[in-house]
């Protein structure tokens, strides 16, 4: 509540073409919402002077490293995935990886939540390389790495 840290009374937000007149506490402030604000100068530099800190700790802080990767997987003829559906599987919440591609007699197909994988399939997978060791550990076979 930037009232209670600062003295500042939000009194509008401007987010893109919508305006809120007089938030109440509850309110979020999004990137590129402006703001007006009401305050004593020595409030309103109490603001910037918490906006910059912000910012300052945030610039301080690393970005864990995320490289996504691509693998394939061929369903072999004893895989358990024969016969599922992908709703069924739920590849991507049991696994944090997701399905950005299968081909079926190296023809491309649609992915739906529906469609039933077969003997011969071809998922192509994006995700974290662990993630995708685990996949390949607990679910498939990878034919390789891209």
């Amino acid at each position: 509540d930037y009232r209670k840290t600062t003295g500042v009374s939000i009194v509008k937000i401007l987010r893109g073409n919508r305006k809120i007149n007089i938030p109440d506490a509850g309110e979020r402030l999004y990137p590129y919402d402006r703001v007006i604000v009401a305050g004593s100068d020595e409030d309103i530099q109490r603001l910037i002077r918490s906006i910059a800190e912000s910012r300052s700790a945030e610039a301080g802080k690393e970005m864990p490293e995320c490289r996504i990767e691509l693998s394939q997987y061929v369903v072999e003829a004893a895989s358990a995935f024969i016969g599922k559906t992908l709703a069924e599987l739920n590849i991507q919440k049991k696994t944090e990886c997701m399905i950005v591609g299968i081909e079926r007699n190296e023809e491309p197909k649609k992915i739906f939540a529906g469609f039933t994988l077969a003997e011969g399939d071809t998922l192509l997978l994006a995700g974290e390389k662990e993630k995708l060791d685990v996949f390949e550990q607990n679910m498939g076979i990878p034919v390789n790495s891209v």
